[in-house]
């Protein structure tokens, strides 16, 4: 009776240690499986995960394909979890009634050849500006002048601090106009222009567009060229309601 009892003792630890491993071996297996799936679905881009820690916040960047320029109105998000396990899932639709602004795709094109504003004359001489150049001269010394154009044997003299000038000439504005962007249907001009904004905010050169019924005078920064891509968006499309 005592061999009886003990044997039956040890087979059921037996059992239950390889109960308890199995199943510790199957979480880890399905906790693996979880993982791969919404690792594999993210790069298919099926889904976009992040990892968001207690209480905070992340922030995150949606790509969505489209083939149409203009006013873009996003359909319904599905924000879901499977923590912690991955076993079930919690999720929600987010209804976020936003509106993108999709710009023509760009496309690579030799500039135009540049024309001088209206009324300007082509015999004036060519205007210079601050550059890197030809030397100038000299005037005082400014706050935020390079120490590298600090003329320093004047001020060893007792003359004053003062910075070297250089000079180049300026660039003159190019008019962009749909005329002269070449292309099979309107959006691949539109592209075209598009590409040459692109182009000139990247060359630190000033530029204006012509549209038909619009016209945008020659300047440069990001606000100019956010204006212009917005006209070269919505040129020719029906006023959003």
């Amino acid at each position: 009776i005592i061999i009886s009892i003990t044997t039956t003792i040890t087979i059921t630890t037996i059992i239950t240690r390889i109960s308890i491993t199995a199943m510790i071996t199957t979480i880890i297996i399905l906790i693996i499986i979880s993982f791969v799936v919404i690792v594999v679905s993210a790069l298919v881009g099926l889904v976009f995960a992040v990892i968001v820690p207690a209480g905070g916040e992340q922030a995150l960047t949606l790509y969505y394909p489209t083939d149409h320029r203009g006013w873009l109105t996003l359909e319904r998000l599905r924000v879901e979890t499977r923590f912690p396990l991955g076993w079930f899932q919690a999720w929600s639709l987010v209804d976020l009634d936003w509106q993108v602004l999709v710009y023509p795709r760009p496309v690579s094109r030799p500039l135009p050849r540049g024309s001088a504003p209206e009324g300007a004359e082509h015999d004036q001489d060519q205007a210079l500006v601050e550059g890197v150049d030809d030397f100038q001269g000299l005037r005082a010394y400014q706050p935020g002048d390079s120490r590298r154009r600090l003329d320093w044997r004047a001020w060893s003299r007792g003359q004053g601090l003062h910075s070297k000038i250089f000079a180049e000439p300026q660039q003159q504005s190019l008019w962009l106009d749909l005329t002269s962007a070449v292309g099979r249907d309107l959006e691949e001009r539109l592209g075209v222009m598009t590409g040459w904004v692109l182009a000139l905010e990247n060359a630190r050169r000033a530029y204006g567009l012509r549209l038909p019924g619009q016209r945008i005078e020659p300047a440069l920064g990001p606000a100019h060229r956010e204006q212009c891509l917005r006209a070269l968006a919505l040129y020719g499309l029906e006023p959003q309601r």
